[in-house]
């Protein structure tokens, strides 16, 4: 299989439409340009090794960041 940045336009096009996404040949220029400058960092955060912790995001509709916690 190809690394992903050796995508050819063809086969970003399949994946634009798998997100639902039906670029022009223009707009499908551009958006393969912006992959292309994304794709390392992506790949760099995929390959963190984050252990075996569950990661979650909360929300405390209470906390006001101006007060001091007890």
């Amino acid at each position: 299989m190809a690394e992903l940045n050796e995508l050819s336009m063809e086969d970003f096009n399949v994946l634009c439409a798998r997100a639902g996404i039906v670029p022009t040949d223009e707009e499908a220029r551009d958006l393969k340009g912006m992959w292309n400058r994304v794709l390392p960092d992506l790949t760099a955060l995929h390959a963190i090794d984050l252990g075996e912790a569950d990661l979650a995001i909360s929300f405390e509709p209470g906390w006001d960041s101006g007060s001091e916690a007890s």
